[in-house]
């Protein structure tokens, strides 16, 4: 999150906090299914949250050799979410496993060939499933208590889960009340149907939280906030809509999208005069 965040923010001051796996947490993990025997050498494109990882098929070659080399190209990427492994005694089938644990991980897309420009090679086939079981993300709580008394001006975070939701609207509400009046904004995504989004959304109701409805594109949930940062900027010009600043969205052939271009709810508009300092914390304890 913070390199892109950078990418997309190279003028703001961001910290970042490093918060460790809640001890009874489960690592999400998917599978992607490749079947037949390449007959022509050609690339698989696979994309795991959006991001592309380039394989040679070669024709001819028995379907482990290309298994292995599908591998091989997924762990040596240290910007995929996932290590990637031959499930046992299924020569044809990928295990992804997140490196975190927690459920974030269970929105990490798996696709094959969402640019126009891939082609599958000959011979083969591939299904995607899904990523699942990831469980218990971090405590909220412990979050909010290692940041300690510090002014935060804007929070992004990639949890979403209810429970650790209201605790963060609650503390945002006290910054923002009389006795400390320290306001802080925080940037969450959700992914999701639009009825499932619908009922997340109404389940809410903070003018201090901004939560983007990211529908089924294959970008992870977490990445879509990254660019918030750039929120204060909009002073030099309030009328500018959010939706141009949506370069992170990798739209795919056919990604379910909503019927308007970029599907999102926020429940809050920041405010056009804070700072252009922005803080998220260095380190956990």
């Amino acid at each position: 999150m913070v390199r892109h965040a950078k990418r997309n923010s190279t003028m703001l001051e961001i910290w970042a906090m490093a918060v460790p796996d809640d001890e009874s947490a489960v690592a999400a993990t998917g599978e992607v299914t490749l079947s037949g025997k390449c007959t022509a050498t050609g690339v698989l494109c696979l994309y795991v949250g959006g991001r592309r990882v380039r394989v040679q098929a070669v024709g001819g070659e028995e379907l482990a050799a290309t298994m292995e080399r599908v591998v091989q190209a997924v762990n040596a990427d240290g910007e995929l979410p996932v290590t990637a492994a031959v499930k046992e005694a299924s020569p044809g089938v990928l295990t992804l496993t997140c490196k975190w644990k927690g459920a974030t991980g269970n929105d990490i897309d798996l696709a094959v060939n969402l640019s126009t420009d891939d082609s599958f090679p000959a011979g083969l086939t591939a299904s995607c499933g899904k990523m699942a079981s990831g469980a218990a993300d971090p405590d909220m709580e412990n979050i909010i208590t290692a940041m300690g008394d510090t002014w935060w001006k804007a929070l992004v975070l990639p949890w979403n889960q209810k429970d650790g939701r209201v605790l963060l609207e609650e503390w945002l509400d006290a910054q923002f009340g009389p006795l400390r009046q320290q306001e802080c904004q925080a940037f969450l995504a959700y992914r999701g149907t639009l009825s499932e989004t619908s009922t997340y959304g109404n389940a809410g109701n903070s003018q201090l939280v901004s939560c983007m409805g990211i529908g089924s594109i294959p970008t992870s949930p977490p990445m879509p906030c990254r660019p918030r940062p750039r929120w204060p900027m909009t002073r030099r010009g309030p009328c500018r809509p959010w939706s141009l600043w949506a370069s992170w969205r990798r739209p795919g052939k056919n990604a379910g999208a909503w019927k308007s271009a970029i599907s999102c709810f926020m429940t809050a508009s920041p405010p056009i005069a804070s700072p252009a300092t922005i803080r998220c914390r260095s380190s956990a304890k």
